[in-house]
């Protein structure tokens, strides 16, 4: 028998039971007391920046999950980065971006810094390893290195989905708005250890100021970065505002900032980045062509991998595809989306119409686009006068209007999942007739459309916008959006391939003259295109129309309108298509050849919207005839971009029901406000079905007029009936009964503004029913939710609170009632989802 005790009679030797439980209360007591002091102040900790897995905004279910999930991906190093730049001069733009627009003014400004001679490059801020930045050499070692960040604020000043990791690691994961104050500077005390001494940078924070928290995120990380972590700003912070011209302060910004960055380099003062005509242009890329098989060009996938490719499946009679091989390991998100079939598509809008109204000199020019003519109900030849219009006056141009209600197939097997509230992200497809358009703008022979083409870049450092290889159709059609109106940088580049020195002289102008640009260019929303197809002497390569001048398609997202808890395996969207005309100054030929200037109408639509309407007319005709499907069928084993699916993925959103059902809730949500609603509705009338007791559920919800565009009308009228059924039963039966649906009090306020002749609009609803809202909210500690639009219904909804307070609270004044709803919010009782 052995000497040496067991564990259990070794400590039975030297601590009793007191003993141990006095120290397991220190030990709890000394974590509790880090916690704490790690939560009020967090610490940087520059040898290592935690490298978890990227956000899953579409998580596996348990069944799946060892499948799906992925190990964590290893951050790339900025060091290393900096070292393949191989300059003592060196510059990296991070950008932290939603729907792009960060990631376009990285770029630009990168291209800028390099044409002075500085090794630059573009980063996604989340594929680097932040904490590299406090092992930056300086000066004194011979190298001059700067950071600029370029960051969007979202929501409620939080960093963008990309930006979360390195947001956390600087500010503190939950830190935000409390860390503001009253300036919107982040409060802070100067460490003494000067972490970040040797990094040097700037911020161009861009936000919306219709928000509270606007441009939070770019403050905040310049402050910590400059106060307390020790770095050195270069320039004066840039600040955009969407809601004016992000653009307009961006270019405002510039001109100082170029000159700061210019004396960090110590370049030579002479040295210019200011726009010149006498400056060739110096592509980014260069093209070459590929002898990859067909199966290794990427045609629309739209991936963090190599080419993604489906089976269609032919027995099942439906529009199904299935994944072929490759790596489905890999958590569905913005770079690796799912590809969902759709399950459901039906209109909701019944003959609603929009009338844009015009000078009658004005040209009607729809023949390039027949989907402009597929949505107008007026319309007439080119350069005549539409059908009921005043030719001495004005000319009328009305356009259809149209919704649609789309439900996308995520079966449970996909690993796709969401939570009523959450939000679906959508890449689009380029029309048909558009990518006509850009082939013939860029010249580009039938014969190259189909052909593989590499994308190298000119300088080390940059990498293509786009997966590659792809053909130029495919990058034409998947991978740029060729909506986006041009702007005086694009105009910049295009400038100078212009052969012909009157359009080469006209279109300087455009560049150096804003409001030049904004009457030619701006007013009328002209794109690249337009300008290619204006100004025909310009011979651009098409690499550079790709890579430069066409800016990359972003994902646009849309609140949820199903219910995770009645339909776990579909994702609703409500689906606004953006339609409209539009005037603007084009170039046309005489008979002579000479060019003039005319005044044209032409329709524009949606890059994402209209792509939603495409799919849902094509399912439709599949309907009508299904020999289509045999169109669908190919001659080889592997396809790109499956029809009729859709490209998706869920964003995690806090835009969330209270836990406890019983619990009263507001909801103000007009037009396609509703999206969200019909989830929260939905969700509460199946947890009454289960016998759970439900609070009060009031929904105030506006349209135009009750027999047009009165989204989901018919569900409401079921729904009502359905809860008004229950409780006559309880009423017969002298209350709920145990397994038996549980009446609540459910109402659905509407406001129609058209109606009638004084507009009525939800913010009316709400003070009509004034009350029983604040009853609500106050006596029975409700939660209210708005969704729609921010500039305008939202504050004006705040306002009809801050009016409720002062009415029926008893609120002293104006500030006591904004106080009383700015606690509302502080305790998470108040939420908005709003664009």
């Amino acid at each position: 028998m052995s000497d040496i005790p067991d564990a259990a009679s070794a400590s039975g030797a030297w601590l009793d039971t007191s003993d141990l439980l006095i120290l397991i209360l220190v030990l709890l007591a000394t974590a509790v007391f880090f916690f704490n002091r790690q939560k009020q102040n967090p610490q940087f900790k520059p040898p290592t920046s935690q490298s978890a897995a990227p956000k899953a905004n579409g998580s596996a279910t348990a069944a799946s999950s060892a499948a799906k999930a992925p190990a964590k991906k290893k951050k790339a190093s900025i060091l290393t980065k900096f070292e393949e730049l191989d300059s003592p001069n060196a510059f990296l733009a991070f950008y932290g971006s939603q729907t792009g627009t960060a990631e376009d003014l990285a770029n630009r400004v990168s291209k800028e810094i390099s044409n002075l001679g500085v090794a630059a490059a573009t980063c996604d801020i989340e594929e680097y390893d932040m904490a590299d930045l406090a092992h930056l050499p300086n000066a004194a070692e011979g190298k001059n290195f700067l950071v600029g960040f370029f960051l969007a604020t979202y929501g409620e000043g939080e960093p963008t989905d990309n930006a979360v990791e390195f947001y956390d690691w600087l500010i503190g994961k939950g830190q935000g708005p409390e860390l503001d104050g009253e300036d919107g500077q982040i409060e802070v005390e100067e460490d003494p250890e000067r972490s970040l001494e040797n990094v040097n940078f700037f911020v161009f924070a861009l936000g919306n100021k219709t928000y509270e928290f606007f441009n939070a995120v770019g403050r905040r990380v310049e402050r910590k970065m400059e106060l307390w972590g020790g770095a050195k700003r270069i320039t004066k912070r840039g600040e955009g505002d969407d809601d004016g011209s992000l653009e307009e302060d961006f270019l405002k910004w510039k001109p100082q900032a170029m000159n700061d960055i210019i004396s960090f380099f110590k370049l030579d003062t002479s040295v210019s980045s200011a726009p010149s005509l006498d400056k060739p242009h110096v592509p980014a890329f260069v093209a070459e062509p590929t002898e990859n098989p067909a199966a290794e060009l990427f045609r629309g996938e739209i991936t963090s991998k190599g080419p993604r490719k489906w089976i269609f499946e032919k027995d099942t009679g439906k529009l199904q595809f299935v994944e072929h091989g490759g790596n489905v390991g890999l958590v569905y998100d913005s770079k690796h989306p799912y590809y969902a079939g759709v399950a459901t598509s039906r209109g909701l809008f019944e003959d609603c119409l929009d009338d844009f109204r015009f000078p009658s000199s004005v040209q009607l020019d729809f023949t390039e686009l027949n989907f402009a003519k597929r949505y107008m109900r007026n319309y007439d030849a080119p350069g005549t006068t539409p059908s009921g219009a005043d030719a001495n006056s004005t000319r009328t141009v009305t356009i259809e209007r149209s919704c649609l209600h789309v439900e996308l197939d995520v079966p449970k097997e996909c690993g796709v999942t969401y939570e009523t509230g959450d939000h679906v992200g959508l890449f689009a497809e380029n029309d048909p007739e558009e990518v006509a358009r850009a082939i013939k703008a860029l010249k580009i022979p039938e014969g190259d459309l189909d052909k593989g083409y590499d994308i190298k870049p000119a300088k080390p450092g940059a990498k293509a916008p786009f997966p590659v290889p792809a053909t130029p159709r495919a990058v034409l059609t998947f991978y740029v959006d060729l909506r986006e109106p041009c702007k005086q940088w694009q105009l910049e580049i295009l400038a100078k391939y212009a052969k012909d020195d009157k359009e080469k002289s006209h279109l300087w102008n455009l560049v150096v003259d804003h409001e030049a640009y904004i009457d030619w260019i701006e007013r009328g929303q002209k794109t690249p295109v337009d300008v290619l197809l204006d100004y025909t002497s310009i011979d651009l390569p098409p690499v550079v129309a790709l890579t430069e001048i066409f800016t990359r398609a972003q994902v646009r997202y849309y609140s949820i309108s199903s219910s995770s808890k009645r339909e776990p395996g579909k994702v609703g969207m409500t689906v606004v298509v953006v339609r409209y005309a539009i005037q603007g100054k084009y170039v046309t030929r005489d008979a002579a050849g000479e060019p003039t200037t005319v005044e044209k109408v032409r329709i524009r639509t949606g890059l994402s919207t209209g792509w939603v309407q495409r799919v849902h007319e094509g399912i439709a005709e599949v309907k009508r005839d299904p020999t289509r499907l045999a169109e669908l069928e190919k001659e080889h084993d592997w396809m790109g971009v499956p029809k009729f699916h859709l490209p998706m993925f869920i964003r995690k959103s806090t835009f969330k029901l209270p836990k406890d059902p019983r619990v009263p809730v507001i909801m103000v949500g007009p037009g396609t406000g509703v999206a969200p609603f019909r989830g929260f509705v939905r969700d509460r009338v199946f947890d009454a079905e289960k016998g759970l007791e439900v609070g009060p559920t009031y929904l105030f919800y506006g349209c135009r007029r009750p027999d047009q565009d009165y989204l989901y009308h018919d569900e409401w009228e079921q729904v009502n009936k359905q809860v008004a059924e229950w409780k006559e039963r309880e009423e017969r039966e002298g209350g709920p009964q145990s397994g038996q649906p549980r009446s609540f009090d459910l109402r659905i306020i509407t406001a129609f503004s058209r109606a009638q002749a004084q507009k009525v609009y939800v913010q009316h609803r709400i003070l009509e029913h004034g009350e029983a809202v604040w009853d609500l909210l106050e006596n029975k500690k409700g939660n209210l939710y708005i969704c729609g639009e921010a500039k305008n219904m939202a504050k004006d909804v705040q306002a009809v609170m801050q009016q409720l307070a002062l009415q029926f609270g008893g609120k002293a004044d104006e500030e006591a009632a904004k106080s009383w709803f700015k606690d509302l919010k502080a305790k998470g009782r108040y939420a908005e989802d709003v664009w």
